[in-house]
């Protein structure tokens, strides 16, 4: 539908306070909104009354709307955007109650980031690699929300880079709980084939039971797609539905890449069985599936630190190399402190860098002025340790400058 035939927007919702457009659809529109009562900004998500209840496409979409905050409502966590009110507003417009503005509204938290969709489309267009550090931080915290959203009886169905939100403070986010199922719900049976066709696991395509590890199937694509900068299956959504079911997917490492030395064998038999045709050949759960990517990430940051003594530190954690065994450092026991900025650069200062440079890097950049500060006696050193990242001469130069102004 075009923008042309929309509604007016409102001036308020319920006690919110409309401020801007954050996106338009033909079936609703979201706003940022403020609440005056506890002075915070919220995400306003609507649904218009009289197009839902003109068609049973109109009457699920509806019952998606409800299902996104009775989900999403339950679930209390750092990684998963929060529910704060389900409700419906009819708005006056010039003084005219019009049933066309009427609305069903989530106010939900509001989040200011990018989506991993994004973070991943930006890396793509440059033909650049996501860093193992990042990969495995957003693999961490999606898989750690994902388990508590499924102790709490919830799957979410629609796992997706574009469902996933990187906050500037580093946090991801789980949102769009529309399509979940709840452990006790009627809508939406729970063989439906619903969901995005890249992201669905076999089971769902072919209409058998499903549970969790439908979930742990969506976050396995995730990770390839964080791997290798592609989905598994692609083309038409017959194409994909068909090899999804019936075709083995492709190891990581077999996938061409722009830097060949950049191939990630290690992470073949991770993807193998989180991608696994059977729901009981896949990790289990979400935290059985984080436990292995951890083992596979500390490895790495041996590896790669320290081949000669056989022990690494990576984010102050002590991983042993050699095959099947372990031993202690031969240092004291007492793990060492955690690296401290320098006193130059003081916490406020680093603060307006991490969103300078979040402004041009996303989330990461949180955890990229974390490392610097960590070996950067002054200002300069910093900056320049942060420029060296950024591939691109003029951004680079442009960052430098910006950061130098602070």
């Amino acid at each position: 539908m075009a923008a042309a035939h929309l509604a007016p927007h409102p001036a308020t919702l319920g006690k919110y306070t409309i401020e801007r457009v954050l996106g338009e659809g033909a079936m609703g529109v979201v706003y940022k909104g403020f609440d005056p009562v506890i002075e915070r900004a919220v995400a306003l998500k609507t649904i218009r009354k009289h197009l839902i209840d003109a068609s049973a496409e109109g009457a699920e979409m509806a019952a998606r709307f409800r299902n996104e905050a009775r989900a999403a409502g339950r679930l209390v966590h750092p990684g998963i955007v929060a529910i704060y009110e389900y409700g419906e507003s009819a708005d006056d417009h010039d003084g005219a109650n019009q049933d066309e503005d009427r609305v069903a509204y989530i106010a939900m938290e509001y989040v200011e980031g990018i989506t991993v969709a994004h973070y991943l489309a930006r890396h793509v267009a440059r033909g650049e690699m996501i860093p193992l550090t990042d990969l495995a931080d957003i693999m961490a915290q999606l898989l750690a929300a994902l388990h508590y959203a499924h102790e709490q009886g919830v799957w979410h169905r629609d796992v997706k880079p574009a469902n996933l939100i990187l906050a500037t403070s580093g946090t991801l986010k789980i949102a769009d709980f529309g399509i979940a199922r709840l452990d006790n719900a009627s809508f939406t049976q729970a063989h439906a084939v619903i969901g995005t066709p890249s992201y669905m696991a076999p089971e769902q395509i072919r209409g058998a039971p499903i549970d969790r590890r439908m979930d742990v199937y969506a976050a396995g694509v995730v990770l390839y797609q964080l791997l290798t900068n592609r989905l598994p299956f692609e083309g038409s959504a017959s194409t994909i539905m068909y090899n999804v079911v019936n075709t083995p997917v492709p190891a990581p490492s077999t996938i061409p890449l722009a830097d060949p030395a950049q191939a990630r064998t290690q992470f073949d038999a991770i993807i193998a069985r989180a991608l696994a045709k059977e729901p009981q050949d896949r990790y289990q759960t979400a935290a059985e599936f984080g436990d292995a990517l951890r083992v596979v990430a500390q490895m790495q940051s041996a590896i790669r630190v320290n081949t000669v003594s056989g022990f690494a530190a990576d984010d102050n954690e002590t991983v042993a190399l050699g095959a099947q065994q372990s031993r202690k450092p031969p240092m004291s026991p007492v793990p060492p402190a955690p690296p401290m900025p320098s006193a130059a650069l003081d916490a406020a200062w680093l603060d307006q860098v991490t969103l300078c440079l979040a402004r041009q890097r996303g989330p990461i950049a949180k955890i990229m002025v974390r490392k610097a500060a960590a070996n950067a006696p002054t200002r300069a050193a910093l900056i320049a340790a942060l420029c060296a990242q950024i591939e691109d001469a003029g951004e680079r130069q442009a960052m430098s400058n910006a950061l130098q102004q602070l």
